[in-house]
């Protein structure tokens, strides 16, 4: 009898890293264990050539390339690079032999129209992380004013409604990007950035006897409140550590600003591993998430302030309602006005200088975590909307 071949999935980035959390180590590992051949193609803006195969998955790397129209250069040459570049991504994507394409980011959907045309028995699938006008939106805001930003949401908003309709399956990040995208597909699901179970390994066992340390591990931007923390870190009766991406230039604005407290009460730890960030936070007495007021962040929901949960540390977190709400309804942490520089420093410092409080609210969230906010059961949800296509 003829052996059944394997459905394949493609899941395709742009600038996600081989190891992304959400991509690779959650929806691609429980698609494996699901039955399902996976792949992931992604660029090498990391510096990642060829393919390598991790776990069961194989991976490869495309060239990343960005193309800008400017009137002083020949746009019709520039058009003309720009579509020979998709046609050889899209080439690749296809080289992998794939059943169904898993699309993860907006940068990249334009891979959708083509690979249709060339193969029209491929299913697309549309995964949104990001409410991705408001995203793309507010950086015009800040950058090129209202009335540009709102023609750039349209645009966005556009542009995936065309993807969206060509899906076999709309999955989101967040219930509220759902509601926003309902009305155009019948077919969406809310998958939770949640935490593995097996992804935060740390026992909060010596939380009373740890050094007076509070971390933050994420991106590092302004508008994640790091340079409000740094400026505080005087204040705080403990040792900020940093870990995750920051760009060189924000590294060396924030030294030079703060030069009596980089590297003295601000330690950057850079980008860590899974295991590092076990680490992290086993040393760690609370799990900063104060992060600054953006359309995009207020309905998010950030993966850092569970896994401060899954490690048993207790969470400062900005005071947006949904946030707010989980943090409350669970008992694991402090709600505080992410601009309200007096209300961090003193929420930090009760949970230091408070442990049996900190023990307690980690207990709690580590609690939540087993019962509620795990990933088990949103890779439920997307192998069940896989069997249905």
């Amino acid at each position: 009898m003829e052996k059944k071949k394997e459905k394949c999935i493609v899941h395709v980035g742009r600038y996600h890293r081989k190891d992304d959390i959400r991509i690779f180590c959650k929806e691609c590992n429980s698609l494996l264990n699901a039955g399902y051949r996976v792949c992931y193609v992604t660029s090498d803006v990391y510096g990642d050539k060829g393919q390598c195969e991790v776990d069961g998955i194989q991976i490869g790397f495309y060239e990343n390339k960005n193309f800008y129209l400017s009137f002083r250069r020949d746009i019709l040459q520039i058009l003309n690079q720009r579509k020979k570049w998709i046609d050889e991504v899209v080439d690749y994507i296809l080289s992998f032999n794939p059943d169904v394409v898993h699309i993860h980011e907006y940068e990249i959907i334009f891979v959708a129209r083509p690979l249709l045309k060339r193969n029209r028995n491929l299913k697309i699938v549309y995964d949104i992380h990001e409410d991705n006008p408001r995203q793309q939106g507010e950086w015009y805001r800040r950058n090129k004013g209202e009335r540009t930003a709102r023609i750039a949401e349209k645009i966005v908003e556009c542009k995936e409604r065309r993807v969206i309709k060509k899906s076999a399956i709309v999955f989101s990040a967040t219930d509220y990007i759902s509601a926003l995208i309902s009305p155009y597909h019948k077919n969406v699901h809310t998958v939770r950035n949640y935490p593995k179970s097996d992804d935060i390994i740390c026992s909060n066992d010596d939380l009373k006897e740890r050094e007076n340390i509070y971390c933050y591990s994420g991106g590092i931007t302004e508008d994640r409140g790091i340079s409000l923390l740094t400026k505080n870190s005087d204040a705080i009766k403990g040792k900020f550590l940093l870990a995750g991406n920051m760009e060189k230039t924000y590294q060396d604005a924030l030294a030079k600003e703060y030069t009596d407290k980089w590297n003295s009460n601000v330690e950057y730890k850079g980008y860590l591993t899974r295991e590092q960030i076990n680490g992290l936070y086993s040393q760690s007495v609370v799990g900063m998430c104060t992060l600054q007021f953006q359309p995009n962040y207020i309905n998010a929901l950030p993966i850092k302030m569970f896994e401060y949960m899954a490690a048993g540390i207790p969470v400062v977190c900005s005071n947006f309602p949904l946030w707010k709400k989980i943090v409350e309804d669970a008992e694991c942490g402090i709600a505080v006005d992410p601009y309200d520089e007096k209300a961090i420093v003193e929420a930090v410092n009760l949970l230091l200088g408070d442990r049996d409080l900190a023990k307690r609210l980690g207990d709690n969230g580590q609690k939540a975590i087993r019962e509620k906010y795990n990933w088990e059961h949103e890779a439920a949800t997307i192998v069940n909307a896989y069997k249905n296509i």
